[in-house]
């Protein structure tokens, strides 16, 4: 039944700390980042680890504690921290950060003082924002906006790294391999980076004979590159492809992706035959028409477009 009548609400603004109960066993220490985990609602000390959401920086304990050791619940010494997000820390050292352009980057944790660029492989959730760094200085601190608890767990929702299927490249179309031939070519939108491309083999053929057809990867026709700036490539070979237990086999990258790799709102990336080293695939008397590849890219999301 709808309410039709006013009441009066205790609130307070995000202005002010949240609350937690810290873990047992767990010391959180004031000044350092910490982390609710959402699988127990408890504060621990902020980590790379499953479930945890940042919360901010622990501002002092229920009795202005700068260390708080946490106790059992239901007990008459269950602990808490008031922890504060919302917030800018002036001269956080960020490993990463060299430049003005790193302004607008997420900034991710390991522990609960060391912070990085570099997105975690795992359970990465960022826990602020680089909004300051001095225009003249190349060393590794900026100012970082600090996100609280409810923004990350905002920012959690939307994913920063995902796995996009780019398009499905079937077998029969590498018959005439010829040098810088899209076999792709989309339209990308939004703002990020591709951290990996790959392949699996879908379908199988036991008629086809031979092929292996070196690709790059372009964006922009740019190649995307190596940390060593050599050209990334991505082989689709006949023998992924011709008998029914290659079903599933994954193509993946011999070495990481390290540059050119950045995309914006628009535009094109293309997945290009490489003509110097491939093979056209052959067929044994012309019947091969089945199998071929689902292409994946994993994408870290970038604020901006």
């Amino acid at each position: 039944m709808a309410a039709t009548t006013s009441t009066s609400l205790d609130f307070k603004d995000m202005v002010s700390a949240l609350h937690f109960k810290i873990t047992s066993a767990t010391t959180v220490y004031s000044g350092r980042h910490a982390a609710v985990d959402i699988s127990t609602g408890l504060l621990q000390n902020m980590a790379d680890t499953a479930n945890y959401v940042p919360a901010g920086v622990v501002v002092s304990g229920e009795n202005g504690e700068a260390t708080l050791l946490g106790t059992a619940l239901a007990t008459e010494g269950d602990v808490g921290a008031n922890v504060r997000g919302d917030i800018i820390v002036k001269d956080m050292a960020v490993t990463g950060v060299a430049a003005v352009t790193d302004i607008g980057k997420l900034v991710y944790a390991t522990d609960n003082e060391t912070y990085t660029l570099t997105r975690p492989a795992d359970d990465a959730v960022p826990i602020g924002i680089i909004v300051y760094k001095k225009r003249a200085s190349t060393d590794a601190v900026a100012d970082v906006y600090v996100f609280d608890f409810v923004t990350a767990a905002l920012v959690s929702l939307t994913r920063t790294k995902t796995c996009q299927p780019l398009g499905f490249l079937e077998a029969g179309g590498l018959i005439d391999a010829t040098d810088d031939i899209a076999l792709l070519d989309l339209q990308l939108f939004g703002h990020g980076k591709i951290t990996k491309i790959y392949a699996v083999s879908q379908g199988y053929d036991t008629d086809w004979a031979t092929g292996s057809v070196i690709t790059n990867a372009k964006i922009g026709g740019t190649t995307i590159k190596t940390a060593a700036a050599a050209a990334v490539t991505l082989t689709l070979t006949e023998a992924s492809i011709d008998a029914a237990a290659d079903r599933g086999t994954t193509i993946d990258l011999a070495t990481a992706i390290g540059a050119a790799n950045e995309f914006h709102d628009g535009d094109n990336f293309t997945l290009n035959i490489v003509n110097a080293g491939s093979t056209a695939f052959t067929r044994t008397g012309g019947t091969a028409d089945n199998g071929g590849w689902n292409i994946y890219a994993e994408i870290e999301w970038l604020p901006g477009a």
